[in-house]
């Protein structure tokens, strides 16, 4: 995946759910992740979980899921579903996935790229946006970007959101929401890969298209459309050196040399194409050949109508006390699957239980 610049919400959470899958040219969209036993789909649906909701009452994420199989002309039989419910008791769980790729129909080429992007994003659409725009009304109109960096987190990390993400995004604050989501300073168990993936929500949060090297490395970060000062903010609050984060006051470089060197090496590209853009934009400003002052007011000649010059360009308010603290959401495990027994579940509160499909999840292809 040397070079891989994404483009779609799917994309990203794929990048870190199944790195395997790009990396296999999308052949084998079925597969099975031994860290959490279960059997997943293209970009990292979860159909164990799904499974196991609906044995329990809970069939929502199943039905939506299985639609959209249809509709890319994949079937799972109520026989395989039942496999893939059971599958952490299974000894052998690769002839399950190596059944399911088997059945899969005949088509022209074998990438499952498209089809894989398809199930993604219904799961978004139909699961994950409905109970996200609860807490963030205004979900549509803030940048794609900052929509899909919200998205990623509550999908894969529901317990990381919390009060303060929540103004930023209410406030349409992206900095705010930038600095809640690059550095994950309130958790002890989090590993190399879900600081990649933290680093990966903040640039686009704030409007970056990253692209990644070998391994998840942020090799490079365009920032062609962000805004020059939300991105100074942002350095000067979670990013330089010298900046306090999380709930111990730790400096970034301080918390980022607890990881390995693919963090590092990211923080370090970051941080240089930040630097980087705001030459190039100082420089920009500096070429800008004002109007003469008749240009002030251009004049429609057809219809004599004098053109009242824009607003000036809206620069998103930021709330300063949000210094990169995620504080604790209330829970939101909505499948607590028990891999002993996985026959049985415990569902959350009935309005919520439906709605995910166990994606408070592990760092991913690390």
């Amino acid at each position: 995946m040397s070079g891989e610049t994404l483009s779609s919400l799917s994309e990203f959470t794929g990048h870190f759910e199944n790195g395997d899958f790009a990396a296999k040219n999308f052949e084998d969209p079925f597969y099975y992740e031994k860290s959490t036993k279960t059997i997943n789909f293209g970009y990292g649906i979860n159909l164990t979980g799904a499974a196991a909701a609906a044995a329990a009452k809970h069939p929502y994420a199943r039905e939506i899921i299985d639609a959209e199989l249809k509709a890319q002309g994949i079937t799972i039989t109520e026989h395989q579903w039942e496999l893939i419910r059971k599958i952490s008791a299974n000894p052998n769980p690769r002839e399950v996935v190596d059944d399911l790729n088997r059945s899969l129909p005949a088509k022209h080429g074998s990438s499952w790229k498209s089809e894989a992007a398809a199930v993604m994003d219904a799961f978004y659409a139909k699961i994950v946006e409905p109970e996200l725009v609860k807490k963030v009304p205004n979900l549509d109109s803030l940048p794609v970007g900052a929509q899909w960096a919200l998205k990623d987190l509550y999908y894969n990390s529901p317990k990381l959101w919390g009060p303060k993400i929540e103004k930023a995004a209410k406030d349409g604050d992206l900095v705010g929401i930038a600095n809640e989501l690059a550095l994950d300073t309130t958790r002890h168990s989090a590993g190399t890969g879900a600081e990649l993936r933290s680093l990966g929500r903040a640039t686009l949060a704030l409007g970056g298209i990253p692209t990644y090297g070998p391994d998840n490395t942020l090799t490079k970060v365009d920032w062609s459309r962000s805004n020059q000062s939300d991105l100074s903010l942002f350095h000067f609050l979670a990013l330089s050196t010298t900046a306090q984060v999380g709930m111990n006051r730790s400096s970034a470089a301080e918390y980022i040399s607890k990881w390995d060197h693919r963090v590092s090496a990211s923080h370090r590209e970051i941080l240089a194409s930040l630097e980087t853009h705001a030459s190039t934009d100082a420089a920009n400003n500096n070429t800008i050949t004002p109007p003469t002052p008749l240009d002030t007011h251009p004049v429609d000649a057809a219809n004599q109508n004098t053109i009242s010059p824009a607003m000036p360009l809206d620069t998103h308010p930021v709330d300063t006390a949000n210094q990169n603290i995620i504080a604790p959401a209330a829970p939101f495990d909505l499948y607590a699957v028990d891999a002993a027994n996985p026959s049985t579940i415990t569902p959350a509160a009935p309005d919520t239980a439906e709605l995910l499909v166990a994606n408070e999840r592990r760092p991913r292809f690390c």
